[in-house]
């Protein structure tokens, strides 16, 4: 989860329900940890480097019907005038308050951005 002055950053997808919104992430590779999963991801979608990612939790949810082990992870963005979206995977992306969130959302959002406010600082 990525995050300027306390806003989140959501995006669209190219594909599967665009109007939806979700936070941006991704599959690990095989042999891939966590961090190095959130860093090729955001560059690779969002043109975004050199972020200080940090480990929330790990823990185990259902992503549209699908059971699957999500580690959470946050980056505070200086600059989100950098973001460079890959056309072929992000239609959209914007910054939203956390209790103005757009609709649809994704089943993962709330979940995640409620983690964030319980860690703030961890």
């Amino acid at each position: 989860m990525i995050t300027h002055r306390g806003r989140v950053l959501l995006v669209r997808h190219t594909y599967g329900e665009r109007d939806t919104w979700y936070i941006p992430g991704g599959r690990m590779h095989r042999s891939e940890a966590p961090l190095q999963t959130a860093a090729r991801e955001m560059c690779e979608e969002l043109g975004v480097e050199g972020l200080h990612w940090r480990e929330l939790a790990t823990w185990d949810m259902r992503l549209e019907r699908i059971a699957v082990l999500v580690t959470t992870l946050h980056a505070e963005l200086d600059d989100p005038s950098c973001l460079r979206l890959d056309p072929v995977e992000l239609q959209e992306a914007r910054w939203f308050s956390p209790d103005a969130l757009p609709t649809p959302l994704g089943s993962e959002v709330r979940p995640l951005i409620a983690l964030l406010a319980e860690r703030p600082n961890s």
